[in-house]
């Protein structure tokens, strides 16, 4: 089925949640108990990062992470979802504004992602000469129109890393959505090792964070 731009962007994430796509589960849970504008009120103080530093000097064996550190993480996460979107791994969608007097709902090159400064609170992003409104973000993977729009990093590591999972847990070798990052990509690089040893190389030399987020992605479908 090929869908519209209207209906894709009804699907799709708000560019404020997108945070949460490639997000640990633990952490996206602790930054919504806090809530978003309080984060980023306390979490930019000053005065707060040096409360959370003393602290940490007393509670060492505390678990959860500062107000400044989950602040960090929230930036993180909402740098990775501007490179998926300029790799085309993530494709935005939202109303052009500048210059324009449509209100149509169009798809978002990934080269204006290149210098876009996003206002994540109002799911806005512009450049010099382009402003978009109302963004929300999709996973092209999902949708037969993009079968052939692949992002621009290593050719076929989501498609590679989803058959694992696939197998994984199809074989019930281990739950995914409750396994720790850690054990999922142990039992990833297993089935590399063991059932397609000519690809092992290439996946064992991955980033911690390309097996998150995929992880992340997959379990999220």
């Amino acid at each position: 089925m090929i869908f519209t731009n209207f209906q894709l962007w009804q699907q799709g994430t708000m560019l404020q949640d997108a945070w949460k796509l490639p997000c640990d589960d633990v952490v996206r849970k602790r930054i919504e108990e806090i809530g978003l504008e309080v984060l980023e009120t306390l979490g930019q103080s000053p005065q707060m990062r040096t409360i959370d530093q003393l602290f940490s000097l007393f509670d060492r064996n505390n678990s959860k992470q500062s107000m400044g550190q989950l602040l960090d993480l929230l930036n993180e996460e909402r740098e990775e979802i501007i490179v998926e979107l300029y790799n085309d791994e993530l494709v935005g969608i939202g109303q052009t504004v500048l210059h324009s007097s449509s209100r149509r709902y169009d798809l978002i090159q990934s080269e204006f992602w290149y210098d876009a400064d996003a206002d994540w609170k109002s799911c806005s992003a512009r450049t010099i000469d382009r402003e978009y409104v109302r963004i929300r973000v999709i996973d092209p993977y999902k949708y037969p129109q993009f079968a052939e729009k692949k992002g621009r990093g290593r050719p076929g590591v989501r498609d590679k890393l989803f058959e694992a999972l696939d197998y994984i847990n199809e074989h019930k070798v281990l739950d995914i959505q409750t396994g720790s990052h850690k054990e999922v990509i142990i039992e990833i690089l297993n089935y590399f090792k063991l059932i397609k040893p000519n690809d092992y190389k290439d996946i064992e030399s991955l980033e911690f964070s390309t097996f998150r987020k995929n992880i992340t992605l997959y379990r999220n479908r």
